[in-house]
């Protein structure tokens, strides 16, 4: 399949075809390792890890579990 490298900005963009963003599971937004090996680039879909609040919590320690933080005078309509 040929693709055309286009102008964007002052950099390129490459339009990637339906078919293989359908395949590949990639959708706007979607983060891609790029990487370049004797004249090759190569595109791979980054997966994205998922958490899970139950998870997160439980990272929770004496270590890295923090007081009250001040954050200055209030500027509108706090109510605190």
């Amino acid at each position: 399949m040929i693709a055309v490298v286009n102008k964007w900005g002052n950099s390129l963009g490459l339009r990637i075809p339906k078919m293989m963003v359908e395949e590949s599971g990639i959708s706007e937004g979607s983060e891609l390792d790029v990487s370049f090996n004797k004249g090759v680039i190569t595109l791979k879909p980054r997966k994205r890890k998922k958490y899970e609040l139950k998870t997160l919590l439980e990272g929770i320690n004496e270590n890295n579990l923090h007081g009250e933080m001040l954050t200055g005078d209030s500027v509108g309509n706090e109510i605190w």
